[in-house]
């Protein structure tokens, strides 16, 4: 099965569970929403509509792909669990 949950809910999860951190230099880059975008949007200089466009964009190349589909091979035979950052953020990258 997969999930996706905020950093200060992970630290609650069962260590059975795997996670991967939807955040830069964890290993998951391809995923991960660009830091010029993230930027943009804590500064308030964009909105949350613009950044989950923008990460949607970035979703849909082809390393993202290869990257989900890694992930999803996992999930259908263990619990996996996408990290995001803050909740608000996590909710955001839940849209895309």
């Amino acid at each position: 099965m997969l999930y996706t949950c905020s950093i200060s809910k992970a630290k609650k999860l069962s260590k059975e569970m795997k996670q991967f951190f939807v955040d830069r230099n964890h290993g998951n880059d391809e995923v991960a929403p660009e830091k010029l975008h993230l930027d943009l949007y804590r500064r308030g200089e964009m909105t949350s509509k613009g950044f989950a466009l923008n990460y949607e964009m970035r979703l849909r190349s082809s390393k993202a792909y290869e990257w989900m589909a890694k992930v999803s091979a996992q999930a259908i035979h263990e619990d996996v669990v996408l990290v995001g950052g803050k909740k608000k953020m996590t909710r955001l990258v839940e849209q895309c």
